[in-house]
C-alpha cells in the first residue's frame, strides 16, 4: 500500500472510477486528468467528514477534516506531491488532515499539491505515527492506491519488514 485516503479523496476516487467517466476520458485522450476532472466533479458536494483519530495509540484531538490521507510515499495520483516528507524507508507512515475549508480554498489547495506546497497551509495538519486507526458512527469514502470503498472502522500499521514479490 502507498496510500490511504478517507473522505474527499475517497469521493474524488470513486468519481474517477465510474466506468462511463473512464469511457469519456479515454475517448477524448485525456486520461492524465482524470483525477482533476473528478475533482472538479465532486467538489461541490464536499461536505466534512466526522471521524475519531488515535496514532499510535494517542487519540488525536481532531474530529472533522475534509480528507484524512495515510501515507507510506510521497507521491499520488499521478504526481500529486501529497506528502513531501514521506520515506518509503522511514519506520513511520505519514498522516495529513486537510481541516474543513471553503471549496474556493479545497481548489487552490489541490494546485498546489503538484508542488507539496499545500502543507504550508494551516489548515493542513501532519504527523508521523507506525499505526493509524480511524472510526466513525458512518461509513467514511476511501482510497487506497486508486480502489474506492468505504468503511466505519480501519485500522492501518507500518510493517517492520518490507515484502518481495516474485512475477513469473
Amino acid at each position: 500500500m502507498n496510500s490511504i485516503g478517507f473522505g474527499l479523496d475517497g469521493v474524488v476516487v470513486a468519481a474517477a472510477n465510474q466506468q462511463k467517466y473512464r469511457l469519456w476520458t479515454k475517448m477524448l485522450h485525456i486520461t492524465k486528468l482524470t483525477y482533476p476532472l473528478a475533482l472538479l466533479r465532486s467538489i461541490s458536494k464536499a461536505q466534512p467528514i466526522q471521524f475519531e483519530l488515535s496514532l499510535d495509540g494517542k487519540q488525536m484531538n481532531i474530529h472533522q477534516a475534509m480528507m484524512v490521507t495515510i501515507t507510506n510515499h510521497p507521491y499520488y495520483g499521478g504526481g500529486m506531491k501529497i506528502a513531501p516528507k514521506a520515506n518509503i524507508n522511514s519506520k513511520g507512515l505519514s498522516i495529513l488532515v486537510v481541516k474543513p475549508i471553503s471549496k474556493k480554498k479545497l481548489l487552490a489547495m489541490f494546485i498546489s499539491v503538484f508542488f507539496g506546497l499545500h502543507t504550508k497551509m494551516k489548515e493542513v495538519e501532519e504527523w508521523k505515527a507506525s499505526s493509524v486507526h480511524i472510526s466513525s458512527g458512518q461509513p467514511l469514502p476511501f482510497q487506497v492506491d486508486g480502489q474506492n470503498g468505504s468503511c466505519c472502522d480501519c485500522s492501518i500499521k507500518k510493517a517492520e519488514t518490507s515484502t518481495t514479490f516474485y512475477l513469473d
